[in-house]
């Protein structure tokens, strides 16, 4: 049970800096550094991949919400897609939009999940 213990720490960790990084990448973004976000919007992608593949690692009896995990991963998606084509007001519009809330929900989900597991 320590080890899962340890993986929620780490994954509730790592989203913090995840949304922080996506709430830097937003705002450079409206400053106009669209090229100066690149590194970092793939760190972020990197990142969101580590958190899935850590509560996929997870027992069966600590569910996950998978449906916000596909919307998240949908929408990075997207931004890829965006960046690829240099559309970078719509990069803006779905980190924005669809990126940041739906991670902000998946965060506090985890948060509630993983509270008895990591208090106790």
């Amino acid at each position: 049970m320590e080890k899962t213990i340890d993986i929620m720490r780490q994954s509730l960790e790592l989203q913090e800096t995840v949304l922080e990084g996506l709430e830097h990448v937003q705002k450079q973004i409206s400053e106009g550094k669209f090229e100066d976000t690149i590194s970092l919007f793939r760190d972020i992608v990197q990142a969101f991949f580590s958190i899935e593949s850590s509560l996929k690692s997870l027992p069966d009896q600590i569910l996950i919400d998978e449906v916000i995990i596909d919307n998240i991963r949908g929408s990075l998606n997207i931004a890829v897609n965006a960046y690829e084509t240099k559309n970078y007001m719509n990069v803006q519009e779905v980190i924005e939009f669809k990126i940041i809330p739906a991670y902000k929900e998946m965060k506090i989900q985890l948060e509630q999940t993983f509270k008895p597991y990591i208090v106790s």
